[in-house]
């Protein structure tokens, strides 16, 4: 509330990861039940959870149609990226050969879903969001961080190998959706 008291709370099983909030539903991950979440975020009522049985700490994304895209390690060397519909109901997933706990996705305006991951090759990966098929991948040195896209197309990711990565992969530039990107927005306002 706007005088600093409490307006609601919402216990979540185990460390809350990873949040996202489009005008009236706030969404995240924990460690826990390793579950993605929906409440309303006027009043902190449970929309809906997932099970996806990984350990999701990247950040996600948010299309127009509240669709929510994120990525977890599954463990024993193997990854998931998912599109959750508004609905709670999985549109897609796609396989990854390694972890990508950490790593976040990013959704360009042309419907690109970005992900850099900590798979054995394969970095960094252009995905359809329509149906979760990939576009390409990148290979770097290692890669497990959240990428960017300027205004100009051009994509921003860093990388374990120590470098930072300024691709011209003609991105259309950020999704003018609900929640493209870590923070939201290129000024990283982490507000709609």
């Amino acid at each position: 509330n706007p005088d600093g008291t409490e307006k609601w709370s919402y216990i979540a099983d185990g460390d809350i990861l990873s949040i996202a909030l489009t005008d009236d539903i706030l969404y995240f991950t924990h460690n826990g039940g390793r579950n993605i979440v929906s409440l309303n975020a006027t009043n902190g009522i449970l929309n809906w959870f997932v099970p996806h049985g990984a350990f999701a700490g990247g950040s996600m994304a948010i299309d127009a149609d509240n669709t929510v895209y994120f990525q977890g390690d599954l463990g024993a060397g193997a990854g998931k990226i998912w599109a959750i519909k508004s609905d709670g109901t999985e549109k897609w997933s796609f396989d990854l050969a390694g972890s990508a706990s950490r790593g976040g996705v990013v959704l360009a305006s042309d419907g690109t879903l970005y992900a850099s991951t900590k798979e054995e090759s394969d970095h960094f990966r252009a995905i359809n969001s329509s149906d979760g098929s990939s576009k390409w991948s990148f290979t770097t040195g290692d890669i497990w961080g959240s990428a960017t896209i300027g205004t100009d197309g051009m994509v921003y990711f860093g990388s374990y190998d120590g470098s930072l990565y300024a691709m011209e992969f003609f991105a259309s530039g950020l999704d003018t959706g609900v929640w493209p990107k870590l923070g939201a927005n290129l000024k990283n306002t982490t507000s709609k």
